[in-house]
């Protein structure tokens, strides 16, 4: 319960709070005009072979090759589209459940994942959470091609993780299932 003499020190410091958040977004540069859009939509493509169900979660781009690539789970494929035409190109069916999509510039390969699937541009590495209780690695090649490193132990469903290049680090989301406590596993890339 609060004490009447502390109600006045935690508005204070509210307010405070408020106004600090004021200044920060009120320094942004004042060049949009008050109403304006951030974006401005120029038109969608849609993927007509695709039933309805589980959706689409990751993309990735081949700026190269004028391309992105989506993973529409219900369809069990990897849609491919032609960003300069603005068209599906081609569904890549017989995909089990994908999720996660990492394409390789260097390799000119694309990687599709069950779950999060992140590039580690210092080591050449991908690393994939995909839920089966393993982090996996793959490390890219002189020749182009990636070879698969030893597997990390993670735990079951633990298929959501993020890798981040600013702190080196690969953060993998447990579940609460069972008598394993919800947590996050954090691991360091090794040279």
């Amino acid at each position: 319960m609060l004490q009447p003499m502390e109600l006045p020190m935690r508005v204070a410091i509210q307010a405070f709070a408020v106004a600090g958040l004021l200044a920060f977004f009120h320094a942004a540069p004042a060049e949009m005009a008050p109403n304006a859009a951030p974006f401005a939509f120029e038109g969608s493509i849609t993927m007509p072979d695709v039933p309805w169900g589980p959706y689409s979660d990751y993309l990735a781009m081949d700026v190269a090759g004028g391309r992105v690539f989506a993973t529409p789970q219900a369809a069990h494929a990897v849609a491919v589209f032609d960003v300069k035409a603005s068209k599906l190109v081609t569904l890549v069916r017989g995909i089990g459940n994908p999720h996660g999509v990492f394409y390789s510039n260097r390799a000119k390969r694309l990687f599709v994942d069950d779950d999060s699937i992140y590039y580690d541009a210092k080591r050449q590495r991908i690393y994939s959470s995909s839920g089966t209780g393993h982090l996996e690695t793959y490390q890219l090649l002189p020749d182009g091609k990636y070879q698969k490193l030893e597997s990390m132990d993670t735990a079951v469903m633990a298929k959501t993780s993020i890798y981040s290049p600013e702190l080196d680090r690969m953060y993998v989301s447990v579940p609460h299932l069972g008598s394993t406590l919800a947590k996050i596993l954090v691991f360091k890339p090794t040279p």
